[in-house]
């Protein structure tokens, strides 16, 4: 314990400056006064801590280790939220890679993994890499006409796959015609990937027009009717674009159903953005 005297100013304060011995914990400065008219001693207590920090959650992917109960902070685990959720990410790697079979099996999924943005979702392309062992070669490697055919296979060994990613950016005020028209523009995107049937595009551009023109009139309702009768469209093409508990299977969605005209990826993306214009513009009892 240490102890410090100081005399007070004119209006009874006295100003000191408090140096914590450990990066976090409580701790208790209690004051007393000598002149005998005081009145007896009192305490505050401190607590020192770095703010915004939550307590780190276990998981069967690390474990902590540190001091016993009998050593200063034993169970300070703690992170910010971003730093944690990386940590849990990192975790699952690098338990689940100690072999080649180790990782996702095909077929298997693994929750928690999420991402925040203001943007609402459009399609890129997600480049997946396997674990596995890397081709050694004596020396140097593979020289001439060998090294030519070699070097694409390095560097093409991964599997591509569209995936949702934050890809349209929506305009601070809000603007319901200028989202829609981004939206549109990321729609034509899709056809060269085949996401998108040029003949269905063409149908839905005639309501995005509509119901960009309605918005841009500051015509609520007939815009909403235009997103609506898409969603409809959509629908007909893919049951299931609405429904926010389908699961992806791991299987080829845009290869299940041939016929329809618009991709299963594809459809629940586009309903999504649909919808959200819609819930941003008063939404309707449906939604």
């Amino acid at each position: 314990m240490s102890v410090i005297v100081c005399v007070t100013d004119s209006n009874g304060y006295a100003n000191f400056i408090f140096n914590a011995p450990q990066v976090s914990g409580n701790h208790i400065i209690t004051a007393g006064c000598v002149n005998p008219g005081c009145t007896g001693p009192a305490s505050g207590n401190i607590n020192v801590k770095v703010p915004g920090l939550e307590t780190i959650t276990a998981s069967q992917f690390y474990m902590f280790i540190g001091g016993e109960a009998d050593k200063p902070h034993h169970d300070n685990h703690y992170l910010i939220p971003e730093a944690a959720s990386v940590l849990w990410r990192i975790g699952w790697v690098y338990s689940n890679l100690n072999s080649i079979t180790d990782g996702l099996a095909p077929g298997k999924s693994q929750d928690g993994f999420e991402f925040s943005s203001k943007d609402i979702p459009g399609i890129g392309i997600a480049q997946l890499s396997a674990h596995s062992p890397v081709p050694m070669f004596p020396a140097e490697g593979p020289t001439g006409e060998l090294a030519k055919e070699f070097a694409p296979i390095e560097q093409n060994d991964y599997v591509s796959r569209p995936t949702a990613v934050p890809a349209i950016a929506v305009p601070a005020p809000f603007d319901p015609a200028v989202t829609l028209e981004r939206i549109q523009t990321q729609t034509h995107t899709w056809i060269a990937s085949q996401l998108l049937a040029p003949v269905f595009s063409s149908q839905l551009d005639r309501y995005f027009q509509s119901s960009i023109g309605a918005y841009s009139l500051n015509q609520l309702n007939v815009g909403k009717k235009q997103i609506q009768a898409m969603r409809e469209l959509i629908k007909k093409e893919q049951p299931d674009a609405d429904r926010e508990d389908v699961r992806d299977d791991g299987g080829d969605d845009h290869d299940t159903n041939k016929r329809a005209l618009i991709d299963k990826l594809a459809a629940r993306i586009l309903d999504f953005d649909l919808k959200y214009v819609t819930e941003r513009t008063g939404g309707d009892k449906d939604d």
